[in-house]
């Protein structure tokens, strides 16, 4: 896909990057210097893949985590569990064992908070400002939870709810520079919202960089740009390099978010 004019500014900027999580739905590509700087893991939203979380805590096992999705936890998935038990008989068997599997993941993930102060799961949605205290965390007060004052990593799949949270980002940062090492942003709903998109893409530009983009081919592509794409960014005062990147996705790195579908392409000219 060429991408066109009103787009090409998003054409990454040339950095060594990691692939961090699957080799399918769940993974995302970011920079190397990311997860050198980081001290913190902020991943919102989780729902029953965690991949990049789990890699993510890996590679530096000492960071802080903070996991938030109202859809996901262990009672979920084990409520999902014995709610099958009633379909047993309709071949309900996988489906309890897998729920029950995800939630013993999901407890090697975060365990309960005797066993780690270091990882804590907020059962809410994410927003900008709480709306119903019952469902809603702020994200500020999600950044409350962190002791490190610098080299929080943010991961970001929520659904359109990206778009409110930006701007309290970029605030954040301009506030106390370095507070994060990078992002990874599934952006949704692109040719419906792309003045919106557009507009979310320049207040990020004030601070951080796109130093990959993915298409997420999950989702058919019915206009002249993807309608849902992976984006990582990297703090400003970390991009050295002029040289742009050109096409993607990269060998070796970027693998189909479906893997029955072949990966979308995209080709930048500035």
């Amino acid at each position: 896909m060429l991408v066109p004019s009103r787009y090409r500014h998003l054409a990454p900027i040339q950095c060594e990057l990691k692939r961090i999580g699957n080799a399918c739905d769940g993974g995302y590509v970011i920079a190397e210097s990311s997860i050198n700087d980081s001290q913190a893991l902020v991943s919102l939203g989780v729902a029953s893949e965690w991949s990049f979380d789990s890699d993510f805590l890996k590679l530096k096992p000492k960071s802080e985590y903070v996991a938030c999705d109202r859809g996901t936890g262990f009672l979920v998935h084990t409520v999902a569990a014995f709610r099958n038990i009633a379909r047993i008989r309709e071949g309900g068997l996988d489906s309890i064992m897998n729920s029950l599997k995800v939630a013993v993941r999901f407890l090697q993930l975060v365990p309960p908070a005797p066993l780690s102060a270091r990882r804590k799961f907020i059962r809410r949605w994410a927003r900008a400002s709480r709306v119903d205290p019952k469902r809603d965390i702020s994200f500020e007060e999600i950044l409350s939870l962190i002791s490190c004052t610098h080299g929080v990593f943010v991961k970001m799949d929520i659904e359109s709810g990206e778009y409110e949270i930006i701007p309290e980002i970029v605030r954040m940062e301009s506030d106390s520079p370095g507070l994060f090492s990078g992002l990874c942003i599934e952006f949704h709903d692109i040719n419906k919202r792309e003045s919106e998109f557009l507009e979310k893409i320049r207040i990020l530009f004030l601070s951080f960089s796109i130093v990959h983009i993915h298409v997420n081919n999950c989702v058919p592509v019915t206009s002249d740009f993807p309608d849902v794409i992976e984006v990582s960014f990297v703090p400003k005062q970390k991009t050295d390099s002029l040289e742009r990147v050109m096409s993607l996705p990269i060998d070796g790195l970027d693998f189909p978010n479906d893997p029955s579908l072949a990966d979308i392409s995209l080709l930048f000219e500035i």
